[in-house]
C-alpha cells in the first residue's frame, strides 16, 4: 500500500513538473514573439522613413528664417475659475488663425499668433453642464465681444534661450497680449521642442484680464463672483516645410 502510494505521488511529481517546465517554455517563447514582433515594426519604420525626413530636426537647430504656425497642429487651453466658489473651475479652447515665429540659428527671435475668438469653446464647467451658454457668454460684450473685435493676438517681442535640458529648451518671453483693441505687456516662460516636421513651443499664460477692459464679475467690482486671473495653456508647432522643399528642390 505505501509502495503504491509513493508511486502514485511520484507520477504527480512529474506531471507536475512537467507542467512547469512547459509553462516556463511558452512564456518564453511568447515574450520573444513579443520582442521580435516590437523589433519588426521598428525596423519596418526606419526603413520606410525617407533618409530626408531623418535629418530634418538638425536642420532646426540650425535653421533662420520666419516659419509659419500650423494652425491644425497647434492649440490653447483656457482655464477661469470663480472666486465665490473655490471648487468652481471652467475649462475650454480657442482656435488659431494664423501666426509665424522668427528663428536665427534655431534659436527664437520673435514670433506673432492671431487667434479666433469666435472660436471660443467652453468644455466644461463647474456646475457641470451649460458649456454652450457659457460659450456664448464669453463671446458676448460681457467680456470679448467676439462680434466687435474677432481676433486676439499674442506678440513675443524678445526670446531668452535660458537652457537645454532632456531635449527641451527653455526660454523667458516678453511680449504683448491685445484683446478687445487693448494692448497689454506679457511676460512668460515656455519650452521649445525640434520635432521631425515642425518646432513646438509649450508655455502657460496666467493673465490677468481686467487690464484688457474684461471686467465682468471682476474683484475690482462690488459684485465679484469671478477671478480676474484665467490660464491659458498653448501649444504652437511652427513648420517650415515649404523652406524644405525648396532646399529639396535646389
Amino acid at each position: 500500500m505505501d509502495k503504491k502510494i509513493m508511486i502514485g505521488a511520484g507520477v504527480v511529481v512529474l506531471i507536475l513538473l512537467a507542467l512547469v517546465l512547459y509553462s516556463s517554455t511558452a512564456s518564453r517563447n511568447k515574450s520573444e514573439d513579443v520582442v521580435k514582433s516590437i523589433t519588426a515594426q521598428d525596423e519596418m519604420t526606419n526603413h520606410a522613413m525617407p533618409k530626408d525626413v531623418m535629418g530634418m530636426e538638425s536642420k532646426w537647430k540650425t535653421f533662420s528664417g520666419t516659419a509659419p504656425l500650423s494652425v491644425d497642429k497647434s492649440t490653447a487651453a483656457w482655464t477661469g475659475s470663480k472666486s465665490a466658489i473655490a471648487t468652481w473651475v471652467d475649462t475650454g479652447s480657442i482656435k488659431f488663425l494664423s501666426g509665424t515665429v522668427l528663428f536665427e540659428n534655431g534659436k527664437i527671435k520673435s514670433a506673432e499668433a492671431v487667434a479666433d475668438v469666435n472660436s471660443i469653446t467652453a468644455l466644461t464647467t463647474g456646475k457641470g453642464d451649460g458649456q454652450d451658454q457659457l460659450s456664448q457668454h464669453l463671446k458676448s460684450a460681457d467680456f470679448f465681444d467676439a462680434a466687435k473685435f474677432p481676433t486676439a493676438k499674442l506678440i513675443v517681442l524678445s526670446a531668452t534661450h535660458e537652457r537645454e535640458e532632456g531635449g527641451k529648451h527653455y526660454y523667458k518671453f516678453t511680449g504683448e497680449m491685445e484683446i478687445k483693441g487693448v494692448k497689454a505687456p506679457v511676460e512668460f516662460s515656455g519650452y521649445v521642442q525640434y520635432m521631425e516636421d515642425g518646432a513646438k513651443l509649450t508655455a502657460k499664460l496666467e493673465l490677468d484680464r481686467t487690464k484688457w477692459g474684461v471686467n465682468f464679475g471682476s474683484s475690482k467690482l462690488k459684485d465679484a463672483f469671478i477671478k480676474d486671473t484665467f490660464t491659458l495653456d498653448v501649444a504652437v508647432v511652427a513648420t517650415m516645410a515649404e523652406t524644405m522643399m525648396m532646399e529639396k528642390s535646389n
